[in-house]
């Protein structure tokens, strides 16, 4: 659950992974995030359809929270370094937009991408 944000439809993904590739039997730590994985490659094609709909800044702060997340301050020196050229109105101005749309959400810790599946897309391919 810790792998994907106790968030349940994640959680159903990666289950639903091991029920399809698994033989019946104990289930470790490897099993589980070898499906996680393969869950992430399994929706390549959907999240890099799904990143089409943006703008090259956007992806990039998307991008940039993945890899970075979760993120105290988006317009923080230290972020906006990471991006490298955006203006912070225009970073803060994406990340509203973005937690409008219910790509990220802010907790303790910062903002996070929502989708711990796409998130790991990120990391993986931008």
């Amino acid at each position: 659950l810790s792998l994907v944000q106790d968030i349940p439809e994640p959680a159903n993904i990666v289950c639903d992974q091991i029920l399809r590739t698994q033989p019946a039997g104990e289930i470790s730590e490897e099993i589980v995030r070898k499906a996680f994985s393969a869950a992430v490659a399994d929706r390549e094609g959907r999240f890099a359809e799904r990143l089409t709909r943006y703008r090259e800044s956007e992806k990039q702060v998307l991008s940039t929270i993945a890899k970075l997340g979760p993120v105290k301050k988006p317009k923080g020196k230290d972020f906006l370094h990471a991006i490298g050229g955006l203006s912070p109105t225009l970073v803060f101005s994406l990340v509203r937009k973005f937690e409008d749309m219910a790509e990220i959400y802010k907790d303790n810790e910062g903002y996070v991408v929502a989708d711990p599946l796409l998130a790991e897309f990120l990391r993986r391919y931008r």
